[in-house]
């Protein structure tokens, strides 16, 4: 009897060691950039046009971006965002500022309007203060008086870097991530 045990202990030793084995195997050939399946297909260049992004990203510059990231990934604060639109012909690129759940307070200050998100002042990459105008105020004003000052489940804060103001949120209010086509990974 203990024999037996002795030999079937071995067996699943065995196993395992080969598993283990086939699992490193397969992980280098996935890393070694050989591997040209899901991943990499769906990542796509794209090429900078306009100055929305600006100061974090210039006209011109390529960007790498994960097509689909977003059908099995959660969206996170910050991320730069490829967003399209029923009613625009071109997809925008734009940054994730306020997440559902969020609270959301607009302020005025010189020379307009200030986004608060969890009491903090939203600012660019550069950490200037964003400005919006009394029309972007009040689109996003809307949604803090009839959600309770949070930004509402399933809805996002997208802007551009520019602090003065970009095409985005501010002009077509909180937006859904069936939006977010890809992400920015490089």
């Amino acid at each position: 009897m203990e024999r037996k045990n002795k030999r079937k202990f071995r067996m699943v030793f065995i196993v395992v060691i080969l598993f283990i084995i086939l699992i490193g195997f397969f992980s280098a050939w996935i890393f070694s950039g050989r591997f040209t399946g899901f991943v990499s297909d769906n990542i796509k260049s794209y090429t900078i046009r306009g100055n929305s992004m600006f100061p974090m990203l210039k006209e011109g510059d390529k960007v790498k971006i994960f097509l689909g990231y977003y059908e099995t990934n959660e969206v996170k604060r910050n991320d730069v965002v490829l967003t399209e639109f029923l009613w625009r012909e071109n997809p925008l690129l734009k940054i994730v500022r306020g997440l559902p759940g969020d609270e959301l307070v607009i302020k005025k200050s010189d020379g307009g309007f200030n986004i608060f998100i969890n009491n903090q002042i939203l600012t660019n990459s550069e950490g200037v203060s964003y400005i919006i105008d009394s029309k972007g105020a009040n689109l996003l004003g809307l949604y803090a008086k009839d959600y309770e000052g949070k930004i509402p489940d399933g809805a996002y804060l997208i802007l551009g870097d520019d602090y003065l103001g970009s095409l985005d949120s501010t002009d077509f209010g909180l937006v859904g991530k069936s939006n977010f086509k890809g992400k920015v990974v490089g």
